[in-house]
């Protein structure tokens, strides 16, 4: 879009605070709080497993770069 990204650096709890304020507190947590995924549902109903542990999918990222 030709545009330069203006970037800045703000604490997670300054801007846990800041959104509450503005009525955005549950959207900040969707995007500071932490990301659990339950597979055990595809696990169960398909027998899926993962090609990789995570411990391998993370060593073999990490190679990559």
């Amino acid at each position: 879009m030709k545009k330069k990204a203006f970037l800045f650096s703000l604490h997670p709890g300054i801007l846990k605070v800041l959104c509450k304020i503005a009525g955005k507190g549950e959207e900040v947590e969707k995007l500071t709080g932490t990301l659990l995924v339950d597979s055990s549902k595809i696990h169960n109903l398909l027998g899926w497993k993962p090609p990789f542990t995570m411990e391998e999918g993370i060593r073999e990222t990490v190679k990559a770069y």
